[in-house]
């Protein structure tokens, strides 16, 4: 069984430094419409990248539904721990330079 308090001292930090990345990049962003006309940025597509690559380093059977696409590398049934992630979830808001947006 995952251990929750183990779980967000190891993401927090880097939940909060890819912030700050966001918060630094978000006067120079564009967005992007995807599909379903939502938007979608680099900046979304740098932090699901990151993040993903992050979770696997520590816990590498890991599943994820992530929300821009980043590859799966681990699709089973049988993971402990099954991520869902949204890199900017506020997009709309990030890029009509609107401070209110998530990880």
């Amino acid at each position: 069984m995952p251990n929750l308090p183990e779980i967000l001292s190891y993401l927090i930090p880097r939940i909060h430094h890819l912030g700050q990345y966001a918060i630094d990049q978000q006067s120079q962003i564009t967005g992007d419409l995807k599909h379903d006309g939502s938007l979608v940025t680099k900046v979304d597509k740098h932090i699901e990248k990151e993040l993903t690559e992050f979770i696997l380093k520590k816990y590498p059977t890991s599943t994820f539904i992530n929300e821009e696409g980043t590859t799966n590398p681990n699709n089973s049934e049988n993971s402990e721990l099954t991520w869902i992630i949204d890199p900017i979830d506020g997009t709309r808001n990030y890029v009509h330079q609107f401070p209110i947006f998530c990880i």
